[in-house]
């Protein structure tokens, strides 16, 4: 397969030289003469161009015996039929002759691609960056320098949908860290439009029947953390050195400040405010604030509500409902509350029944109240 790059910028010239170099080693008068007649480095770029020609019949040939490859999760399967021969792949990549290359792609230098590996569609893998194992990425994704796709180890698959931003050296769909992996099969689903920056890590799942989620427009932002087996909604943002466990659930619409921490099994619903440096051991509703260590509710998300959109009218109902969920001086079991709640023509609203929702669905028990104008 043609791994020339018709077009790549002079200025990597100076990796590419010494390669096409070394496949003249061997014509010395060729070299000699192309060093002499048009300059080195323009004599080696030229070298190279006809190379490339040279092998583009026999790629064009391959790909016609290519079938179309359908991929499970739904990643465009446009993309999926193997148009290396459109492809812009620098010669000193290691391409496995058998992935899929979609048309349009750019494969900088020194990176590998996997022979089970699947890219669409104007999808750019940048310098330096990897792709392991049964890994497909959708269409028009950014993969940056020293970014690590999948895991050659273990037995598992990663998917990537459509507009993914991966930063340099970010490492996805790799071995999760839990001691109880025995081996199996795993995997990762990613949804579109995802920003994934750099030094991030998300892990594969632990077990064959469980499989870490992320789903669209989330912002993972750098040295962030989603372990094995987490579900994450969309539209979510995970500002820097956020630390999720093994299980974790978030909804849609959540904010993490930075350096916060959330334990296994927690749940965080959706529209919630996680603040800078909390750490998050019990569960957290929907709409709430919560803050400190061992985070603590501090009244509604009132500004992400506003921003969002809601009412001032809907914002209030649900402030009333809160208080009186989680009010400090009641006597009444939290089950009533929610009940009575649930009786008052006063709060049938939407934002309320979603709110008692999480209430009730909390496993690990609700964050604690702590001292706020909402409590």
């Amino acid at each position: 397969a043609a791994r020339v790059s018709v077009g790549f910028d002079m200025a990597l010239l100076s990796v590419t030289a010494p390669v096409v170099e070394c496949r003249l080693a061997k014509r010395p008068e060729r070299l000699a003469a192309l060093r002499a007649s048009t300059g080195h480095a323009r004599g080696l770029r030229l070298a190279g161009l006809a190379a490339a020609r040279q092998d583009r019949s026999g790629v064009t040939a391959a790909c016609r015996r290519v079938a179309r490859l359908r991929v499970a999760c739904g990643v465009a399967s446009s993309s999926a039929v193997d148009n290396r021969a459109s492809a812009r792949i620098h010669p000193s990549a290691v391409v496995h002759s058998e992935a899929k290359i979609g048309e349009g792609v750019e494969i900088g230098p020194f990176c590998t691609v996997s022979a089970e590996a699947v890219i669409g569609a104007g999808t750019r893998v940048f310098p330096g960056a990897h792709l392991f194992g049964r890994c497909v990425i959708g269409e028009n994704c950014a993969i940056h320098s020293g970014a690590v796709i999948g895991d050659p180890t273990i037995p598992g698959s990663v998917a990537l949908g459509n507009e993914n931003i991966v930063g340099c050296h970010a490492a996805v769909g790799v071995r999760c860290q839990d001691l109880k992996y025995n081996g199996g099969e795993c995997s990762l689903e990613v949804g579109d439009r995802n920003d994934i920056r750099e030094y991030a890590s998300i892990h594969l799942s632990s077990r064959e029947d469980w499989t870490t989620k992320i789903g669209d427009d989330n912002l993972i932002m750098g040295y962030c953390h989603v372990a094995h087996d987490c579900i994450l909604g969309n539209r979510n943002i995970l500002a820097n050195s956020t630390l999720l466990a093994g299980h974790v659930e978030v909804g849609n619409l959540t904010h993490f400040g930075g350096h916060c921490g959330v334990h296994q099994f927690c749940q965080v619903g959706e529209h919630a405010f996680i603040a800078a440096g909390s750490i998050v051991t019990q569960d957290v509703p929907a709409f709430v604030t919560v803050q400190g260590d061992r985070a603590r509710l501090r009244g509604l998300n009132q500004i992400g509500l506003q921003r969002f959109g809601f009412a001032e009218a809907r914002i209030g109902t649900l402030r009333k409902a809160y208080r009186k969920i989680f009010s400090l001086s009641s006597d009444v079991e939290l089950e009533q509350r929610l009940i009575n709640i649930e009786n008052d023509e006063e709060f049938q609203e939407e934002l309320v029944s979603k709110l008692i929702e999480t209430v009730r669905a909390s496993k690990r028990g609700i964050c604690g109240v702590g001292r706020d104008k909402d409590a």
